[in-house]
């Protein structure tokens, strides 16, 4: 009768210990949700969260290709797992269609089943149509900067995703984000990272949308109109081949 009554107790017990463990985690779960709901206001100086002096640019290693080269990543020299979160690198892998091909290498099959090392500290994503300045926040447009442009900086989470906006003629272009990893043991729900992906469409919708405009602003003794619509017709193929999908999120142009 004693033993069972204390393996009754034991159970009871483990079931208890099990219990507050669940609440525990859904208590720092629902907390971390509520930090990444945190947006700053746009300023016109960038927010860097942490020091990034000793930090090195990844550029792969023996073992793992670095197969995003528009992508960079700075990583801290001493061999901490900071990017420990799984939904970052699903996200990687998901944005940029990574899959494995029969051909792959060995090293080009690691980076792509895990394209984020895990000393990751920052990540720097350009959008379409620019390409990455001289710091990991700066985002440069391909055909260069218009006269009058300027560039604008806001914070997604808790510090956690820095947008940098390049404004042109009243227009706000998400130009690339930078995903901060501040310590080790950050938790997938910290990320709004669907900041990112939506952006990342948006971009491709104004990127047309600023070409367009680029072409049709052109003065008639240049261009007769035959461009303009050359570039409809390839813009137009583009997006069937590319199978995009519709921008429900455009209302988030910013218009300053």
């Amino acid at each position: 009768m004693d033993l069972e009554f204390w393996i009754y107790e034991a159970i009871l017990g483990l079931i208890f210990v099990g219990f507050n463990i669940s609440l525990i985690n859904e208590s720092l779960k629902y907390l971390a949700q509520r930090r990444s709901k945190r947006t700053t206001e746009v300023k016109k100086t960038p927010m860097i969260p942490f020091s990034q002096e000793g930090l090195y640019e990844y550029k792969g290693d023996n073992h793992k290709k670095h197969v995003i080269p528009d992508v960079r990543i700075l990583c801290s020299p001493i061999f901490k797992s900071y990017c420990t979160s799984s939904k970052i690198n699903k996200f990687m892998i998901d944005l940029f269609k990574l899959r494995i091909h029969e051909d792959d290498g060995t090293s080009t099959r690691l980076g792509k089943k895990c394209p984020l090392p895990m000393n990751a500290r920052v990540i720097s994503i350009k959008m379409n149509g620019f390409k990455h300045g001289k710091e990991l926040h700066e985002f440069e447009p391909i055909d260069g900067a218009a006269p009058g442009s300027s560039y604008e900086f806001q914070m997604f989470g808790d510090q956690k995703i820095q947008a940098t906006y390049y404004v042109e003629g009243g227009v706000s272009y998400p130009a690339g984000y930078c995903i901060y990893l501040s310590k080790t043991g950050l938790r997938d729900e910290e990320f709004p990272l669907d900041v990112i992906r939506e952006s990342w469409w948006l971009a491709l919708c104004q990127g047309r949308m600023r070409r367009m405009s680029q072409v049709t602003s052109a003065p008639m003794e240049e261009d007769d109109g035959s461009q303009g619509g050359k570039l409809c017709e390839e813009l137009e193929m583009e997006q069937i081949k590319r199978q995009d999908p519709p921008p429900s999120y455009a209302s988030t142009i910013n218009i300053v």
